[in-house]
């Protein structure tokens, strides 16, 4: 409570350029099917009581969902903050993340009009596709700046020309889930993201100011 307090004092001090909120999606990825199936244990169904956990989750995976459907809660708080004194704000999941199956994120998405551009991983320097949605309410700048793959015959990249690296089972290098190896941005990427969050902030300045700016 008291880390949200000072998110939306700050909010409300009009000192802020925006909210980047790209919650941990562990329990919400669609790679969560079994490990029958090459990936680690379901914990969410896909229907409207199931989505917010499997029955009879225990221990661990108990906590972990709880956790996340907190977050979820917070997220969509913040998001209505910032749409109620015109921050702009940004949330981010992987496109196939169950995040945007959520009654209250797609109520946001809807209400609020917000733009939502997908972002290839492998566009911005990796070996795996992984695509990305950012949420974007308040930005026409981040709603253009979407890129993905064409894919060519037997998964082939448009940009390396090769097949991309599907992020099934372990990666036997390091012993990890390769969905884990492919959480990071690509550098590329985070800059895309960053001009387009400049670019914005720059223009609403400018336009603010328009009568006192001397050229």
């Amino acid at each position: 409570p008291e880390v949200e307090a000072k998110i939306c004092a700050l909010l409300a001090s009009k000192k802020c350029a925006g909210v980047w909120l790209a919650m941990p999606f562990g329990t919400l990825s669609r790679a969560r099917r079994g490990n029958d199936r090459g990936g680690p244990r379901a914990l969410r169904g896909e229907d409207a009581r199931s989505l917010w956990g499997l029955p009879n989750l225990q221990g661990l995976d108990l906590i972990r969902v709880r956790a996340a459907n907190k977050l979820i809660k917070f997220v969509c708080r913040i998001a209505e903050k910032c749409f109620s004194l015109r921050v702009p704000y940004y949330i981010e999941n992987p496109l196939t993340s169950r995040l945007w199956t959520f009654s209250c994120i797609q109520r946001i998405w809807k209400r609020h009009l917000c733009s939502a551009p997908h972002f290839d991983f492998c566009q911005f320097g990796m070996k795996w596709r992984k695509a990305t949605r950012i949420l974007s309410h308040n930005n026409p700048v981040m709603s253009r700046s979407g890129k993905q793959c064409v894919f060519g015959p037997d998964y082939t990249c448009c940009a390396t020309g090769k097949r991309h690296i599907v992020l099934t089972g372990l990666d036997k290098s390091s012993g990890i889930f390769m969905t884990s190896k492919a959480e990071a941005y690509p550098p590329k990427l985070c800059n895309t993201w960053a001009k387009a969050i400049f670019e914005d902030v720059v223009s609403d300045y400018l336009a603010a100011h328009r009568d006192k700016v001397h050229y």
